[in-house]
């Protein structure tokens, strides 16, 4: 969020947004980055700072986007995220890893992440129209 800007929250964060840019920053890595590297592990670190106190802070829905009007907005519980994990090779599992310590912030089951199944996110269940 821009420091400068004088607008007040609480903000929300879309869903579908969140998990598509976590699953896309997975895609790179593990798509283009990777593959240039010599083999190893891959540690992925998700740092959040100020969520809850920074002009009103952030809130965020269980489930999908559209379903967000009939859902109560939970607020970031903290101001601080800072949690690590080890790449298991597959960009899904992997997202669904951060995205669950990530919902966890605002006090969300790993149950309201959307577009996933079996502990890993899928591709197949976002829509056409958010697919890369």
């Amino acid at each position: 969020m821009n420091d400068r800007d004088q607008q007040t929250g609480p903000f929300p964060l879309n869903p579908t947004a969140v998990v598509e840019y976590v699953y896309e920053f997975l895609r790179f890595v593990y798509e283009v980055l990777a593959p240039r590297v010599p083999s190893g592990r891959w540690t992925f670190r998700m740092v959040a700072t100020g969520w809850k106190s920074l002009r009103g802070g952030l809130t965020l829905t269980p489930g999908r986007a559209e379903e967000a009007w009939h859902q109560t907005r939970q607020p970031a519980s903290g101001d601080r995220l800072d949690d690590q994990i080890e790449g298991t090779g597959s960009m899904e599992r992997d997202a669904y890893t951060l995205l669950e310590r990530f919902y966890g912030l605002f006090g969300l089951p790993a149950t309201a992440i959307p577009f996933t199944a079996n502990g890993s996110v899928s591709i197949n269940l976002i829509p056409k129209g958010f697919t890369p």
